[in-house]
């Protein structure tokens, strides 16, 4: 999708007469969109300045803040693994994701949820450091 695309089909379209049907001025809603150049192009700011659209930065991620993305690492590594021979290897999308689903059932879900528990402390680390990582 290019900068045309995006403000005609999206922002003009779809977003603008969304907010413009909301109770309150556009101004009091926001919208959350990453760095795609399409997202901050000049076309992209002219359209959501005529339409008072309200654009905030994608807040920072990290897999600090994120347990689903140690666990997709897991799970990938166990996928690997159990189709790095030749015999296990799929023969079709349907054998991949039969291997994916077996190989979920195996995580060590004791490990998965000392992730999600911690995290409370991960966020206290997160603030202390202003954002900044929490491993070295």
């Amino acid at each position: 999708m290019n900068t045309s695309q995006y403000t005609n089909e999206i922002l003009e379209s779809c977003l603008a007469p969304f907010v413009l049907s909301l109770s309150g001025a556009p101004e009091k809603h926001e919208t959350i969109k990453d760095g795609l150049v399409v997202h901050t192009s000049a076309l992209a700011k002219k359209c959501r300045r005529e339409y008072g659209l309200i654009r905030s930065d994608w807040p920072p991620s990290s897999p600090d803040l994120n347990p689903i993305e140690n666990v997709w690492h897991m799970l990938k590594i166990k996928l690997r693994k159990c189709i790095s021979s030749p015999e296990k290897r799929p023969n079709n999308v349907q054998e991949l994701v039969d291997a994916a689903l077996e190989e979920w059932e195996k995580l060590d879900w004791r490990k998965v949820n000392r992730m999600i528990e911690t995290m409370g402390k991960k966020i206290q680390k997160i603030i202390k450091r202003q954002g900044g990582h929490t491993k070295y």
